[in-house]
C-alpha cells in the first residue's frame, strides 16, 4: 500500500471544513493505496463507493490497524470480497 494518494475530492483536505473527519487508508480494490478524509459519522459500518468509474465496499481491518501517512495517521480499511 502506498502512503499517500488523492482524498475524497482529489486532495488531502476534508470536503466540509468543521465536520469531524477520519483519514482512511484503502487496502485493495479500486482505491488501493489512496488515503482519504472520510466524515466520521460514515465510519459506523461499511464504506460503499458507487461511482461512475468504479465500485468498492470496504470494512475496517480486523484487527484494527493504523498507517502513518504524510497527511497523518490513517485507519486501514480493506476491500471486501
Amino acid at each position: 500500500m502506498t502512503r499517500q494518494g488523492p482524498g475524497v475530492d482529489g486532495t488531502h483536505e476534508p470536503r466540509t471544513p468543521g465536520q469531524a473527519h477520519v483519514l482512511v487508508a484503502h487496502d485493495g480494490g479500486p482505491r488501493a493505496g489512496q488515503v482519504a478524509p472520510v466524515p466520521a459519522h460514515l465510519l459506523a459500518g461499511w464504506l460503499v463507493y458507487d461511482g461512475p468509474v468504479w465500485m468498492g465496499v470496504y470494512g475496517r481491518s480486523d484487527p484494527p490497524q493504523v498507517l502513518p501517512t504524510d497527511a497523518g495517521d490513517a485507519e486501514v480499511w480493506t476491500v471486501c470480497q
